[in-house]
């Protein structure tokens, strides 16, 4: 699927809260995105806006964040410094489609119980697929997930999905 996001800046509270993450003196600010309260942990250090997932827009590069509900968090484990090009790849298969309802679609699609118990419901049952040492396989109606020859089941669990709207 392919959609055009919105670019409005996140309206950020500044607090007065510092930690240290990994050598660097982090401040703290939160906002609300996609209908979910955050708290992050930004480096002025660090000359970047950016941030994980969709987060970013702050006077230095988001190393922690975290949604209030304590459900979802990012941390910055290394930095590299590297320069690689950013390059669009259009696939012939590609759904343009609006970030309303991909948004929509994704909740429909993780947040069926199916999904718990079987992330491969809505996928052709004949179908085994592999990727590198975990192949998914079907057996006696549910799939199951081979690691090295390892089988891992009944891993269900409640989708939490990071955009609410």
């Amino acid at each position: 699927y392919e959609t055009r996001e919105s670019s409005n800046p996140i309206k950020w509270t500044m607090t007065d809260d510092t930690i240290t993450i990994g050598g660097y003196l982090c401040k703290t600010a939160n906002a609300e995105v996609h209908g979910k309260k955050w708290i992050v942990r930004y480096a002025e250090d660090i000359p970047s806006t950016a941030g994980p997932w969709k987060l970013g827009g702050l006077p230095g590069l988001i190393l922690l964040a975290e949604d209030a509900d304590g459900i979802h968090s990012f941390c910055a484990e290394d930095m590299n410094y590297v320069t690689t090009p950013i390059f669009y790849e259009h696939n012939a298969i590609t759904i343009k489609t609006s970030e309303k309802e991909l948004i929509k679609q994704r909740n429909k699609i993780f947040g069926n119980r199916l999904y718990a118990k079987n992330p491969l419901y809505y996928i052709d049952r004949n179908t085994m697929y592999k990727n590198a040492d975990e192949v998914i396989c079907e057996m006696e109606g549910k799939y199951f997930s081979l690691i090295n020859g390892i089988i891992e089941k009944d891993k269900a669990h409640k989708y939490q999905p990071l955009e609410l709207k």
